[in-house]
């Protein structure tokens, strides 16, 4: 856990979701969320790293060489390496978070480890939305958010303040965590 940068958040919140937001999610999201939370953790999240860095990041760059001006990375450069980054697309396409992994792997050179926090409605409650999950990201869509102004999911709210205790931690701690 500690290549997280979750440690601080064990002695304060538990790293566990607690039994009443846990219980909100259905059996399949239950054991999705376990499956995705370690492939985010240690030696697992290394090697996805891995794959999204040599793998993902060189098909989406053969894809888009002569789509993609990229700048601003000069900003990125300079951030301390000590601190998590938090980055906010526009989101103008699904593709965004693919192109700017693309960006941030081919053109810096710190080591980095990316999250990109989800909608868990489609990610984390079928089978095609982990197919989805492990080819597109690498297993980095994580943490979940399940909530939305209809019922039921709106019940879900509960799991939902658990994944925005991490999602803060991964923000505020974490060195290379982005």
């Amino acid at each position: 856990m500690e290549d997280f940068g979750l440690s601080t958040l064990a002695t304060r919140y538990s790293l566990e979701p607690s039994a009443e937001e846990f219980a909100v999610l259905s059996s399949f999201e239950r054991l999705a969320f376990r499956f995705i939370r370690r492939m985010n953790q240690g030696g697992w999240k290394r090697f996805w790293t891995w794959c999204q860095k040599v793998f993902g990041a060189g098909w989406i760059h053969f894809s888009t060489y002569n789509l993609m001006r990229v700048y601003g990375l000069d900003n990125i450069e300079t951030a301390s390496r000590d601190r998590p980054i938090l980055l906010a697309a526009n989101h103008r396409s699904f593709f965004d978070m693919y192109v700017v992994s693309t960006a941030l792997f081919r053109e810096t050179s710190w080591r980095k480890q990316l999250f990109f926090p989800v909608r868990g409605r489609f990610f984390y409650d079928s089978v095609l939305g982990l197919f989805v999950n492990l080819v597109m990201g690498w297993w980095s869509m994580y943490p979940p958010f399940f909530a939305s102004g209809e019922k039921p999911l709106f019940e879900k709210r509960a799991f939902d303040k658990y994944s925005f205790r991490l999602l803060t931690e991964l923000c505020r701690n974490g060195a290379g965590n982005v």
